[in-house]
């Protein structure tokens, strides 16, 4: 009995090492990532959390993303938090980024095709642990312009919205698929 209690303590460390690192095991590194062609697909910085996952890209501050062609897709500031799961001896942190401030989405052609602020909010999300975990989320607001590939503006409406807001956040697990 006394060793299944031992080998249960052993677990739960085991388990959550990543929650006795916390944030001072982030590393902050610069990150460009290229198409196939040689253009520049993605440039930022990034936080790898641990040693365990060094290919994830936890992004933080100033990043831009761009087309095949060259032409800049979207650019804008990216915060870094935590959420917690349910690991085999009790809670983990996950962490992940998400959208904040302002942005600016671009057609394949280089017009706007969205700008705005996020308002950051919360947001319950799926986790192991019952009842999930809130998250900062960055909501798109009725302040968002949205525009066509030809420069004029469009109405706003709720795909637009979905599409935007879908990819105002990225967590660890996300990034390792």
């Amino acid at each position: 009995m006394k060793n299944l209690l031992y080998f249960l303590c052993f677990l739960c460390i085991l388990s959550c090492k990543s929650a006795i690192k916390g944030y001072d095991s982030l590393k902050e590194s610069p990150f460009t990532e290229l198409y196939k062609n040689g253009n520049v697909k993605r440039v930022g910085t990034i936080y790898i959390p641990n040693e365990y996952y060094k290919e994830s890209e936890l992004r933080t501050g100033n990043w831009k993303e761009f087309f095949e062609n060259g032409q800049l897709k979207e650019s804008g500031k990216y915060g870094l938090s935590t959420y917690t799961t349910c690991c085999t001896g009790g809670t983990c942190p996950v962490f992940y980024s998400y959208k904040i401030g302002d942005w600016i989405y671009y057609h394949d052609n280089g017009q706007v095709r969205a700008n705005g602020t996020y308002r950051i909010g919360k947001k319950n999300i799926d986790t192991t642990c019952e009842g999930g975990d809130e998250i900062h989320f960055g909501y798109v607001t009725e302040k968002w312009k949205f525009y066509d590939k030809d420069g004029k503006e469009i109405k706003l409406s709720d795909e637009l919205i979905k599409e935007i807001e879908i990819s105002s956040y990225i967590d660890e697990y996300a990034l390792r698929k």
